[in-house]
């Protein structure tokens, strides 16, 4: 059986309200059969957070209508949108200021392993073995100049894209970018996320594949040698520092139009959105590439019972704070 197949046959659903889906209904039966086409589905692959709780909904876990309406209007963001956070950078900033501090965080931060947990340090030092060249060109402070001169011969979506792909990586490692971090961690693993769910919550969702070669969603999966950068001629790396996590940095964080649910203790409580869409005829396959309809006609009433400070909109890949 699909891992969320049998993750969900161990849950009770219920929809937005805290309500029971009963095993005879109309949603439930939508619900089951959407589930069983997903699943099949080749074009998509899917994402798993475990979090203990989302702080900056101001609302608890167990009030399920007041939560789940956050989470189904809003997604879940990244720390980049959290309050009191000063970012050094923008979500849409590709300047060479930007990638000479990605150069020099690399080089002292990553290179240096100036690190407090003895586990963070042996992840870097086994990071660094497994990937020699990429660890002699950063750690040496005077190809900075090559960097930036390489980074200044890219086109806009070329810098975009070497600026998610070092920026997720430094993510995933330490802390080492909070709070200026615009990425949100994921798993491809179940497992994964349960570690990190304490008494919390496991969201689950989706990304899309490329249609027509572009990225609906920008992400970057950090367990894969990245071609393009590969291609531009840029420092890569080949062995990610947390492998065994099937980690996958979402940029900006979780959209509800991507949202499917979340658990809760032994429950899943259903987007809405997607109950919706499902009682009645619908194309799978444009539900996975364009996502839910969500009516965020009320968004910025919702953000403002929040602690968020802002959002961010993602047209066709383009990202901008919101």
């Amino acid at each position: 059986m699909h891992e969320l197949k049998s993750f969900l046959s161990n849950l009770l659903l219920k929809d937005s309200k805290g309500n029971a889906i009963t095993d005879d209904s109309i949603p439930y039966v939508s619900f089951s059969t959407f589930i069983d086409s997903f699943c099949s589905a080749k074009n998509k692959t899917i994402l798993y957070r475990g979090t203990k709780s989302i702080e900056e909904y101001d609302a608890d876990i167990f009030d399920i209508s007041t939560f789940a309406k956050k989470m189904f209007t809003l997604g879940d963001k990244s720390h980049y949108f959290e309050p009191n956070t000063h970012a050094l950078f923008c979500i849409d900033d590709h300047s060479l200021e930007l990638f000479e501090f990605i150069f020099e965080k690399l080089n002292d931060k990553l290179c240096g392993n100036k690190f407090n947990s003895q586990g963070t340090i042996a992840a870097i030092n086994s990071f660094n073995q497994n990937n020699q060249g990429f660890f002699e060109f950063f750690s040496n402070g005077t190809n900075k100049t090559s960097f930036i001169s390489l980074i200044d011969k890219l086109n806009d979506k070329e810098k975009e894209h070497a600026k998610d792909y070092y920026l997720s990586l430094m993510h995933v490692v330490g802390k080492s970018l909070s709070p200026n971090s615009y990425m949100i961690s994921t798993s491809k693993e179940l497992k994964r996320a349960e570690e990190f769910k304490k008494d919390g919550i496991i969201i689950v969702s989706w990304i899309p594949s490329s249609e027509r070669h572009r990225k609906i969603i920008k992400y970057n999966d950090v367990n894969n040698t990245d071609l393009m950068i590969k291609r531009l001629g840029l420092p890569y790396y080949e062995v990610s520092p947390y492998s065994e996590q099937k980690e996958i940095c979402v940029k900006g964080g979780l959209l509800p139009h991507y949202i499917i649910g979340y658990s809760l203790k032994d429950s899943f409580i259903v987007n809405p959105g997607l109950l919706s869409q499902i009682s009645s005829a619908y194309d799978l396959n444009r539900i996975i590439i364009e996502g839910i309809g969500i009516d965020q006609s009320k968004f910025k009433d919702v953000l403002k019972t929040t602690k968020y400070k802002g959002g961010f909109i993602c047209i066709d890949g383009y990202y901008c704070d919101y």
